[in-house]
């Protein structure tokens, strides 16, 4: 892939997000010309003058008018008010680039600048950042999704290399289903972290963040060799599933059990699917998990 002109950047949002890839921006040999806040984004000065130091702290619109590549990276309930404050001032110039971090609104949010004759481009880092100098390594080799218009897919897809993060391209009429998947991942592990958090702390188990840290990244790893990891308990049979499931009852009550309930018959019924448990297995174990949950109480 052609490497991109070097490229005059402006900054909108002065918070992990924007200061991170304003770094990777000059690291890959773009120049930051300014950057600038917008309605108390998290904006940090501290950040910004340790990763981009030569940029003087403006005003968006100044920011924005001598760019040819424009970075928005606001939170995304502001980011809508800040595209209209752009457009109303002058903001935007024909044939700039625009970067947005934008993922919920997505291509849709640049809808209203379409006479602008801009060139709008949609990134999601999939990485956290906390906001200390080894986000800007973590940012490097993590997915980034891209979305945009597919005549626009090269040019996303190149600045995202650049800056040293994996592009994912993302269409933009399947952004919705594909934040509906992340979102679905992010509360779901959220509520199952947070009850196995409260169980084994209640079993006095030592550094039980660091524990829970362990496994998931044990999983993580094997996602991403495409292997699937063995269960604890999951697939060793109907005996080791009721005794669970009578435990989660007295610690976390009959919500968290159910919700351990819906996520034991989804992996039995993957279990099956990939060869990993047998026909017989998945009977004897369905059979519990469909039982009334005061009968596997009491067992």
């Amino acid at each position: 892939m052609d490497r991109p002109a070097r490229l005059a950047v402006g900054v909108v949002g002065m918070g992990r997000v924007g200061m991170v890839l304003g770094r990777a921006l000059d690291q890959a040999g773009h120049t930051v010309g300014f950057v600038a806040p917008w309605q108390e984004d998290g904006c940090d000065e501290g950040l910004a003058g340790q990763w981009v130091p030569d940029a003087p702290v403006v005003d968006p619109v100044t920011a924005a008018a001598s760019a040819d590549l424009l970075l928005l990276a606001v939170p995304d309930e502001r980011l809508p008010a800040l595209v209209e404050h752009l457009v109303i001032n002058g903001g935007f110039r024909p044939g700039q680039i625009v970067l947005h971090t934008g993922f919920t609104a997505g291509v849709s949010l640049m809808d209203q600048v379409v006479s602008e004759q801009i060139l709008p481009v949609c990134v999601e880092p999939l990485v956290t950042f906390v906001g200390n100098s080894a986000d800007v390594e973590r940012f490097r080799g993590s997915p980034v999704l891209v979305s945009c218009l597919p005549e626009l897919r090269p040019v996303g897809e190149a600045l995202v290399i650049e800056m040293g993060a994996e592009p994912s391209f993302v269409a933009p009429d399947e952004v919705v289903r594909v934040r509906a998947a992340l979102s679905y991942v992010e509360a779901s592990l959220d509520a199952v972290v947070s009850g196995a958090k409260e169980m084994l702390s209640a079993t006095g188990v030592d550094a039980v963040p660091h524990v829970l840290g362990v496994v998931l990244a044990g999983r993580a790893d094997a996602m991403r060799r495409g292997e699937q990891p063995a269960a604890r308990g999951a697939l060793h049979g109907a005996e080791v599933v009721s005794a669970d499931l009578r435990e989660l009852g007295v610690v976390l009550g009959p919500v968290g059990q159910e919700v351990h309930v819906a996520a034991m018959r989804a992996l039995v019924a993957s279990a099956v699917f990939e060869g990993r448990l047998p026909a017989a297995g998945m009977a004897e174990i369905l059979d519990v998990l469909h039982r009334p949950r005061s009968e596997g109480a009491s067992e």
